[in-house]
């Protein structure tokens, strides 16, 4: 070290000083016989450097050959730049925070990382917490784990090149396991990664092929239709909804009455007869093979049930669905329904 070293700590509304010589010797510098000068306007600095001229035996300190450190400890901004301005004649004068200085003293001790706290033991008593991104942040707890001095501080301007020489094999080894351990992680998530778009796919396929199924089974739906004017008979069904049917094989009937003549007859009687009353009965075949679903129900007048019977005049009409004997008679309703365009009851 060529020069001794002379650090000025400023409070809110304290200032102490020390020094270090050549010989790397430490020794607090007082006021008149005090450790810390109060201090709250310009007056008092002027007051301050007196006694430091005073201790140096000087009329002024830059006489002295030595390099000055003003800390600011949390001082007035105003008050610090003028304690700078007293001193810019001084061959070397640097200012700087405490709190930059921090990072010098816990590298020095090994003891800088996340989450440490740290108290001074001087001027305003401040307690520091290393955030994340290795921040020093003023804290309110009080409670610390390493306590700073003066000293410490003033020792952190000596350079040292071993304190710049430290055994990384720890930190190396955590870094390490941390790699691992991400590694790991990291494979895991690829692996239900690629199972989870396995099953997806695989769902993605089933869904596909139901629907495809459901679309060929849909195509296989034939209307069954009859003439207009087969409508008035009543349908005498012989396979009932949901049975298998063959394309020649009778499934119902369509049973229609006509009454040639009409007898008078007297009043008191509650009816009128009806004579040379003739059934005509219509065979109806399937048309198709699969599976049968009726649109209209069985033994009755299949008109009665068309509200839009009279709107069709002269068209065939559906009256049942064949369809794959694998198909649902519901969806086979529904979708004789819609292509028929009839309304039903």
């Amino acid at each position: 070290m060529e020069k001794d070293i002379i650090g000025i700590f400023l409070g809110k509304n304290k200032i102490i000083a020390a020094s270090v010589n050549k010989r790397k010797e430490y020794r607090q510098i007082g006021f008149q016989g005090e450790v810390e000068y109060s201090y709250q306007n310009t007056t008092d600095i002027d007051e301050c450097i007196g006694c430091l001229e005073s201790t140096y035996n000087v009329d002024t300190l830059s006489e002295l050959d030595v390099n000055l450190y003003v800390v600011d400890c949390g001082a007035d901004l105003l008050l610090k730049n003028y304690l700078l301005r007293k001193l810019e004649d001084c061959r070397r004068v640097s200012s700087v925070f405490v709190t930059d200085l921090l990072y010098a003293v816990t590298g020095k001790k090994k003891q800088i990382n996340p989450g440490c706290k740290i108290r001074l033991d001087f001027c305003d008593n401040n307690t520091y917490v290393c955030d994340e991104s290795y921040i020093w942040i003023n804290s309110d707890n009080d409670s610390s784990d390493i306590i700073i001095c003066i000293k410490d501080i003033m020792m952190s301007f000596l350079f040292d090149v071993r304190d710049f020489q430290f055994d990384d094999s720890e930190m190396k080894n955590k870094l390490l396991e941390a790699s691992q351990k991400w590694e790991e992680e990291k494979n895991e998530l690829i692996s239900k990664l690629k199972q989870s778009l396995l099953i997806n796919q695989k769902t993605h396929i089933e869904e596909l092929k139901r629907q495809k199924e459901k679309e060929i089974i849909a195509d296989k739906r034939k209307l069954l239709l009859i003439e207009y004017e087969k409508c008035d008979g009543e349908l005498r069904i012989i396979k009932d909804t949901s049975s298998n049917v063959f394309a020649n094989e009778n499934i119902a009937w369509i049973i229609q009455v006509n009454n040639k003549e009409m007898i008078d007859i007297p009043k008191w009687f509650t009816e009128n007869k009806y004579e040379n009353k003739q059934e005509k009965k219509i065979k109806l075949q399937a048309g198709y093979d699969g599976k049968i679903c009726w649109l209209v129900p069985n033994n009755e007048i299949i008109k009665k049930h068309i509200t839009n019977y009279y709107e069709l005049c002269g068209h065939m009409i559906p009256i049942a669905v064949i369809g794959d004997p694998s198909d649902k008679v519901e969806d086979m309703i529904d979708w004789g329904r819609i292509q028929s365009k009839l309304k039903f009851k």
